[in-house]
């Protein structure tokens, strides 16, 4: 595991005693059984120690808390002051704060949800303001807050204004509120964060007990359910072919690696009197088109690129060779089409997009035979296409939280009117 692959540490202040916790990473994930465990893995695998959980929203945010960070102040948990933020009316919201330490801390959020690398907390000034333009060249926004220097549509706001909430005067006024905070009676901004495993040393010591009773129990029953199946047993049963499910490649890796080779293509293929209309790819290869201007002959296009198709004189293609990721086996238990469903929509909030999502269907072909016969293929196929405006790989967060999605073609479509994306692929659920 490298460094990158490790969640980075939140920065943390106290606002009116709320205790907030600024630059999270944050991921999808529903309100459901399978989105929490799969968001549970992944930071696992991150070596994040606390979440905050946006269920209502599709959203987790993860991040590690140090020793020398305390893990709850007196009155309640650190909170994610970007929640606090998203949980407010703006439809879109671009922001760019500056602390008094001199850290700045950038947020970005549509309808409600954080973007992924949208919480994040710079130490220098260059680099916060380039990640600040980058993402104000994305989309249109509709709530502005940075510096006046930075942007002239921007407002200037106080994020403190934001995230301090009115307490009662007196100090035992204020401890009765944290009391209640506490207990959930008094609800604060921004989402808990909540640590994701607990320690072995805090579980009760009965606990352990009647966990190590309960062990004897099921040892003991197991001994004697061996004796007995020892005496009675019969001869070893034919078992039923074990099913199959094929490999897929990852969808967000497909879109990644399709989406760098097609917005590098335009310059490869840069062809005198030829115009790129469209570009392909998928599986392994790339295909490029291109539309002759008028009165441009056929040879230049031979004379530059050899390897040309020429389907017609109107049209010119050429192939080319890429590397795709790995195939790997579909994960397990296989999601519904309602899962699905859900999922997408969650995408479409995040992008100028379209969905369209077939009915799931069963697999064509044959699956391979064991001993002689076929095997059974328990899962259905939902073929689904996905066109945006939108710079894809700001989707691709959202795709590669949806389990078994396999990305079968990606097509950047060039016109006067700007570039357009068209994702088809294939969704594999539960029979």
């Amino acid at each position: 595991m490298t460094a990158a692959d490790i969640i980075s540490s939140a920065i943390f202040y106290r606002v009116d005693g709320t205790h907030f916790a600024f630059g999270l990473e944050w991921m999808t994930a529903a309100a459901n059984k399978q989105s929490i465990d799969q968001a549970k893995a992944s930071a696992k695998k991150q070596q994040a120690t606390h979440a905050a959980w946006r269920l209502a929203k599709a959203q987790v945010g993860l991040t590690r808390i140090d020793q020398e960070v305390p893990e709850r102040s007196f009155i309640g948990p650190w909170r994610s002051a970007a929640a606090a933020f998203a949980d407010l009316p703006y439809s879109s919201l671009l922001a760019a704060f500056k602390f008094r330490d001199g850290r700045i801390w950038i947020l970005a959020a549509t309808n409600g949800r954080i973007y992924a690398k949208g919480d994040r907390v710079f130490l220098n000034e260059e680099e916060a303001r380039r990640y600040f333009d980058e993402l104000f060249a994305q989309q249109y926004w509709n709530d502005i807050f940075a510096p006046a220097d930075w942007q002239s549509r921007a407002k200037q706001i106080d994020p403190l204004a934001v995230l301090r909430r009115k307490r009662p005067d007196g100090r035992i006024a204020g401890l009765v509120e944290g009391i209640g905070a506490m207990v959930g009676l008094v609800s604060r901004p921004g989402a808990a964060l909540k640590p994701l495993a607990t320690d072995f040393r805090s579980i009760e010591k009965p606990k352990l007990i009647g966990a190590a009773a309960g062990l004897c129990v099921i040892a003991v029953g197991g001994l004697g359910y061996a004796k007995w199946h020892a005496a009675h047993a019969h001869k070893p049963q034919v078992l039923a072919p074990a099913p199959y499910y094929p490999s897929i490649a990852d969808g967000g890796q497909t879109l990644a690696l399709c989406v760098n080779a097609l917005m590098g293509i335009t310059a490869r293929h840069q062809t005198p009197g030829w115009t790129l209309t469209e570009a392909t790819c998928s599986g392994n290869k790339v295909v490029v088109s291109l539309a002759p201007d008028a009165d441009t002959p056929v040879t230049t296009m031979m004379a530059f690129h050899p390897e040309a198709e020429m389907h017609s004189r109107k049209q010119a293609v050429i192939p080319a060779e890429l590397a795709g990721p790995d195939p790997r086996a579909l994960r397990l238990p296989l999601a519904t089409e309602e899962d699905y469903q859900n999922a997408f929509a969650v995408a479409d909030e995040h992008s100028n997009s379209t969905n369209v999502i077939g009915a799931a269907l069963a697999p064509t072909g044959m699956a391979p035979s064991q001993d002689g016969r076929q095997r059974p293929r328990p899962y259905r196929v939902s073929p689904w296409s996905f066109g945006t405006t939108a710079p894809p790989l700001m989707w691709g967060p959202d795709l590669a939280a949806i389990r078994n999605l396999e990305v079968v073609s990606v097509t950047l479509a060039v016109s006067e009117h700007g570039l357009s994306w068209r994702i088809n692929g294939n969704a594999y659920v539960a029979p």
